[in-house]
């Protein structure tokens, strides 16, 4: 310890003896690190281990320890640490359903459709041409009209008087191709027999389509085809005896 104090001054007067400073005067900053130069320095307590002799007098050490403070040998200081952050945690996100599932869909109405209250018979896949059109009968008994037996209607029927060969005319309006004449017997057995259907393209030229020998039987269904299909607008059944022709219905097929 006493070896590096005696250092210590020792090298500061070797620097004073190398500068030119009046006596009593306080040395300038280019003298004064000179003088202190290699002047250990005490971090801790902010002052010098040594006394420098300046002039006729000494540096007091509080100048030499201002000096330091004042001059390029500054106190390190050190960044004091940033606080902490806190990290805002984002909260979840509720769960969204990819596929919501999909209304149902509204119906649909066309106000400009018409609705048909009895839609046409459907047979074997072909329309009625016989629907709701224009019928003729030889005779009518009481309100039994032709028009019951052309209705799509099985449970009522046209009905003639006991006559000879009573018979019932269907006017399908326009000629058609007809393939096959079904006839619906009433619910009364053996009255409809020896029938002939005939088709034309006018009541003038009717041909034969089939015939039914009968007799029928309780609301039969009774098919007649016409071979090769046949031309014609009118449709005629005719029974050939003095009987009463009564029918349930009477439909017509082709195209």
């Amino acid at each position: 310890m006493l070896v590096d104090w005696l250092s210590v001054l020792f090298g500061a007067l070797c620097v004073y003896l190398q500068t030119s400073i009046s006596d009593g005067a306080l040395p300038n900053k280019r003298q004064m690190d000179q003088l202190i130069k290699g002047v250990k320095w005490n971090w801790e307590h902010q002052k010098t281990y040594a006394v420098v002799k300046s002039g006729s007098g000494y540096i007091d050490v509080d100048v030499v320890s201002k000096y330091r403070l004042d001059g390029r040998s500054k106190l390190p200081t050190t960044k004091p640490p940033r606080p902490p952050t806190k990290k805002t945690v984002k909260p979840p996100r509720p769960p969204t359903n990819k596929n919501p599932p999909k209304p149902p869909p509204r119906p649909t109405t066309n106000k400009n459709k018409k609705i048909n209250p009895r839609p046409p018979t459907q047979v074997g896949g072909s329309k009625n041409l016989a629907l709701g059109k224009k019928t003729y009968m030889s005779s009518v008994y009481g309100s039994f009209g032709g028009h019951y037996c052309v209705n799509g209607n099985t449970k009522d029927f046209c009905h003639t008087r006991t006559q000879r060969n009573p018979w019932l005319r269907i006017d399908l309006g326009a000629v058609n191709n007809v393939d096959k004449v079904v006839i619906y017997n009433r619910n009364v057995q053996g009255r409809f027999r020896n029938a002939f259907i005939h088709v034309g393209v006018s009541i003038n030229r009717l041909r034969k389509c089939g015939y039914f020998r009968g007799p029928g039987k309780n609301s039969q269904k009774i098919t007649i085809k016409c071979p090769g299909g046949m031309k014609g607008r009118f449709i005629q059944i005719q029974a050939r005896a003095k009987t009463i022709l009564q029918l349930a219905d009477v439909q017509v097929f082709g195209g």
